[in-house]
Parts: C-alpha cells; sequence; structure tokens
C-alpha cells in the first residue's frame, strides 16, 4: 500500500458515505475537504507527528551565533515540540557531523537563567551544555508560533542545528499526500465518513464504518473521547 492523495480520498469517502458525485453530489468539494482535514488531524494526533531535521540557518536567524548570550531567535513557524538540539563547528549541520555534540534538554528555562547569573561561579564551559524553548507571544501573524531557544552557556560562532515534529498542515489540493502511515490515510478516510453520514441522514452506514477502523486507531479514539466525557482523564483505567 502507499499513502493516499486527497484525490484518492475523495472517492473512497464518497464511497464508504454512499453517494454518487455524477447525480447532485450531497457534498462540495469544498465541504468534503474540511471533513478530509478534521480527520487527518485526529489521525495527525493518533500517530503523533513525522520528525524533521534541520540545520541551524534552516532555524535560527543569525547562523552562527554571533555572541555568547545563548539566545537564538527562531525562523520556523511550523514547531509543534523540539526534541533534540545539537552544538556544532559545522554550517549545514543536521547533528550527524563529526565532533557534533547533542545537548541535554529541554530543561526549565529558569535552570538556564539562575546558571546564567552564577556565571563563572559554577565553572567555565567551552561547549553548550543544556537548552529550552520557549514559544514567544505575538499579534503579529509572521511571527505567531515561533520559538526561542536559550542554551547555556552561550558560544560565539557555534551552529545549532535541532530535530522537532512539526505542527499541523492541512492539506489543500487533490495532489497533496497525507503526513501519515499508509494505513493511517486510510483510517482517514473512514473518519472522515463517519463525520458526513449522520448529516446525510445515512446513519445506519455509522456501524460498518467504524468497523472496518483498524484497531490501533480504534483504541485511540476511545481513549480520546472518553476522557473528554469522563472526569476520570485516564479512560483506559475506566471498567467497561
Amino acid at each position: 500500500m502507499a499513502v493516499l492523495t486527497v484525490a484518492q480520498s475523495d472517492d473512497l469517502i464518497k464511497d464508504r458515505a454512499g453517494f454518487n458525485v455524477s447525480v447532485d453530489s450531497p457534498v462540495s468539494a469544498a465541504e468534503l475537504l474540511r471533513f478530509q482535514n478534521e480527520a487527518y488531524a485526529d489521525m495527525w494526533e493518533i500517530e503523533g507527528g513525522s520528525r524533521k531535521v534541520v540545520a541551524h540557518a534552516t532555524a535560527w536567524s543569525v547562523s552562527p551565533t554571533a555572541d555568547t548570550s545563548g539566545v537564538l531567535v527562531g525562523i520556523l513557524a511550523d514547531i509543534n515540540e523540539i526534541l533534540r538540539v545539537w552544538q556544532s563547528s559545522t554550517s549545514g549541520s543536521v547533528g550527524d557531523t563529526a565532533g557534533d555534540v547533542e545537548l541535554i534538554g529541554p530543561v526549565d528555562l529558569a535552570r538556564i537563567r539562575w546558571e546564567r547569573s552564577k556565571g563563572t561561579a559554577l565553572g567555565i564551559y567551552t561547549g553548550t551544555k543544556i537548552w529550552a524553548a520557549t514559544r514567544m507571544a505575538t499579534t503579529t501573524a509572521a511571527d505567531v508560533n515561533k520559538m526561542r531557544l536559550d542554551v547555556y552557556p552561550g558560544v560565539s560562532g557555534a551552529y545549532y542545528p535541532i530535530e522537532y515534529i512539526p505542527q499541523f498542515t492541512p492539506v489543500t489540493t487533490g495532489t497533496d499526500v497525507y503526513d501519515l502511515t499508509d494505513l493511517g490515510s486510510r483510517d482517514l478516510v473512514l473518519l472522515a465518513a463517519l463525520k458526513i453520514v449522520p448529516l446525510l441522514g445515512r446513519s445506519e452506514l455509522y456501524a460498518g464504518i467504524a468497523n472496518d477502523i483498524s484497531e490501533r486507531t480504534r483504541l485511540a479514539l476511545e481513549r480520546k473521547y472518553g476522557s473528554l466525557s469522563s472526569g476520570d482523564q485516564d479512560s483506559s483505567r475506566r471498567e467497561r
């Protein structure tokens, strides 16, 4: 199998929801895309997102670091979570160049600020040791979701490549491919159909569609929606 494109999932959703687009389609293309993106967001959350590794110049506004402040201002607006940070002496490194050192973290920003306040009283280091990431508040559209990286100690001339999980990005055209596993893209079709059939007055199709969802996705959905309707947030503990 291969991950479905948006156009391929269009046809499968229509098949499962039981309508013929050539004869007065009950759902427009724009509406169908919205249903797909709602289901895509659910599957993105269930599968946990894929990972990206980028060089310093892609992530931070000054390359390499120009001073020892240990503060790097982000360029990317699609970072959901930074997983790993390296210090490198090589421009263009993505953390796999000989001599690159992975930093300890993430740590609490308060720890970095405390370390900075103590300065050389804690010892003199030639390399960066720890890092903390902060999403900065802003109302400027172009800067929303950009991150600030604090490292200690700051090292002039160093590069800091990162590995991160990106934020969810909706699909927009028929040729787009979902950033999911192949099975995840097929579960997406079923979730989108589940969202559509009650609105079409075809709830009798619901059980059959739900039964075809993979076991992993079904359990994840049960846990998610169970926690929303129960005071016990660990819904897996509840008796069934």
